[in-house]
């Protein structure tokens, strides 16, 4: 598949995913392993793009959202990794 349009977005696509991984991590973990409400956030994640269209398609090219939500994405799941810093990986105790 050819699509020149899409290769321009493909590394904050990328940023994006490594973000909510550790954001969709930090929930599950913190909801004492809630699959439902790490559900519920991907999909409430998934209605924001929805109600507020970032994908340069929509909005005639411009990357300009995109940047903005992938930017915000970064530093929220920054602040979870340097305040809940050992939260954010599954603890495990030793056997």
């Amino acid at each position: 598949m050819n699509l020149p349009g899409i290769r321009p977005i493909i590394p904050w696509h990328i940023l994006a995913v490594l973000a909510m991984t550790v954001l969709m991590t930090w929930v599950y973990n913190n909801t004492g392993g809630s699959l439902l409400i790490a559900v519920l956030f991907h999909a409430f994640s998934n209605f924001s793009d929805w109600v507020v269209p970032t994908a340069p398609a929509a909005l005639g090219g411009s990357t300009a959202a995109l940047t903005a939500q992938v930017v915000l994405n970064l530093t929220v799941a920054l602040v979870v990794v340097l305040v809940f810093r050992t939260n954010v990986a599954a603890t495990q105790t030793p056997r």
